[in-house]
């Protein structure tokens, strides 16, 4: 495997130049997701037909090794990923079966390999299931969130781990479509002792009124809370959240309403919604996201709509950076810069300033 290295030691500097660049991060492998650890950062994805994980570091790039036990583990590319201190997990997920589905594995272990834990077929759902958004943890317990169907529409599903088996938990009517609203569920994170989804409710009444949402809190006790769409705002195109960063216990929010990209900013406390920007960018389409990450106190928004951006928030204004080849798959930010994943590479930009 061959690794460049020379590129990682200008990206992991601290430091702000004047006019900042994104610095390719190269590698053979196709990235797919990355995030934040203690250490560094860990990048998922695939090399080839097998499933990829690296870890970018003050040191360079450090493989870690994969051991999958089951075929659809030994094609799968790394879409989700989660670190606590040492602790380290991975959804994968190959396409494969008569219906050509997503088949999802699981993985975990540490900073030099995870495994693959092979799980019963129906664990995260037969015909009922959906996609599984990511892993979050709260007080060292990690949770599955993803999304399964009933009669009325989607509902959010949370699995905790049971040693190496992933065990569903009762349905939660909170997070749940009933006959009055349809609701649907695009992110999670942690914050605190707290789980953060975000997504949309839609009213099932005549004029269809749909509002950003976010819902904080742990099984069993979850608060929603509505996002204002900001004032003017109407016409075409989806009202939703799809991203969410936080950190301490404040919240940003990414998504889109009636074509314009949108941020939320939320201290989860109350939940109270403290901000809301509009950025720039148009998009009606339902493809449009926005992914959002928290470096040194400020939210970077990627913005995928028919013109992808990377915009800061300064305040109560948006700063432009140094746009990307395309659309961003993964964002991350660390002391030093953000990371984001756009066709397939890894980018670095030192820490952005206003």
């Amino acid at each position: 495997m061959r690794w460049v290295v020379a590129s990682i030691a200008v990206a992991l500097l601290v430091g702000c130049a004047p006019t900042p660049t994104w610095t390719p991060i190269a590698m053979d492998a196709t990235a797919e997701s990355l995030i934040a650890t203690d250490t560094g950062v860990l990048v998922g994805g695939h090399q080839g037909q097998a499933p990829f994980l690296a870890e970018l570091t003050n040191h360079g790039i450090a493989p870690v090794a994969l051991h999958p036990n089951e075929p659809y583990a030994a094609a799968a590319t790394l879409v989700r990923l989660a670190a606590d201190g040492p602790d380290r997990y991975a959804l994968g997920t190959a396409i494969g079966g008569a219906h050509s589905n997503a088949r999802w594995t699981t993985w975990s272990g540490t900073p030099q390999a995870l495994t693959n834990h092979p799980q019963e077929f129906f664990t995260f759902g037969g015909h009922d299931a959906g996609p599984l958004l990511g892993v979050a943890v709260v007080s060292h317990r990690p949770t599955i969130v993803g999304v399964r169907t009933t009669q009325t529409g989607m509902r959010a599903a949370l699995y905790t781990a049971d040693g190496t088996r992933w065990v569903a938990g009762p349905n939660e009517p909170t997070l749940s479509s009933d006959r009055t609203r349809e609701l649907s569920f695009t992110a999670v994170t942690s914050v605190g002792d707290d789980l953060v989804l975000v997504g949309d409710e839609l009213l099932l009444r005549p004029d269809l009124p749909q509002s950003p949402s976010a819902w904080i809190g742990r099984p069993g006790q979850w608060r929603q809370l509505l996002l204002p769409v900001p004032d003017g705002l109407s016409g075409p195109g989806p009202v939703w959240a799809t991203s969410v960063a936080c950190a301490d216990q404040r919240c940003w929010i990414a998504g889109w309403a009636h074509g314009r990209p949108v941020v939320w900013q939320v201290e989860t406390s109350g939940p109270t919604v403290v901000s809301t920007g509009v950025l720039d960018g148009s998009d009606t389409t339902i493809t449009a996201t926005a992914l959002v990450t928290v470096n040194q106190g400020r939210p970077v928004v990627a913005v995928n709509g028919a013109t992808p951006t990377i915009q800061l928030g300064c305040g109560a204004t948006w700063r432009t950076l140094p746009p990307l080849p395309g659309p961003v798959q993964a964002l991350t930010g660390t002391a030093a810069g953000v990371y984001a994943v756009s066709d397939g590479q890894v980018r670095f930009l030192d820490a952005p300033s206003c």
